[in-house]
């Protein structure tokens, strides 16, 4: 990442895989996830579209209570936090670790 000369951070997220939720709104909504998310997970857009950002759907016996409990605090106080989470495809049965950025 670097900074240009208006002091805006530039990214590169053309291998990333990230969704944007309203802040504003309780229960935080997905206001928008890329391409790349939808192929990771296998959820469509319009699935992920307008429901919480904690994504409970992705959640699964290998996702860790303390990091769902670290997602929705971060959330919940609008603090900034970094964890590994464990997280499940639409099928259920084939997870991937993820890194949150909140």
């Amino acid at each position: 990442m670097e900074m240009n000369d208006e002091g805006i951070l530039l990214t590169n997220v053309t291998d990333s895989h990230f969704l944007l939720a309203n802040a504003r709104i309780v229960d935080f909504p997905v206001v928008y996830c890329n391409e790349g998310l939808c192929q990771l997970t296998g959820f469509d857009r319009s699935e992920l579209m307008q429901k919480p950002a904690v994504c409970n759907a992705m959640h699964g016996a290998e996702t860790s209570p303390e990091c769902t409990a670290r997602l929705h605090d971060a959330m919940d106080k609008q603090i900034s936090d970094q964890f590994e989470i464990q997280l499940y495809k639409k099928n259920s049965k084939v997870s991937f670790s993820c890194t949150e950025h909140i």
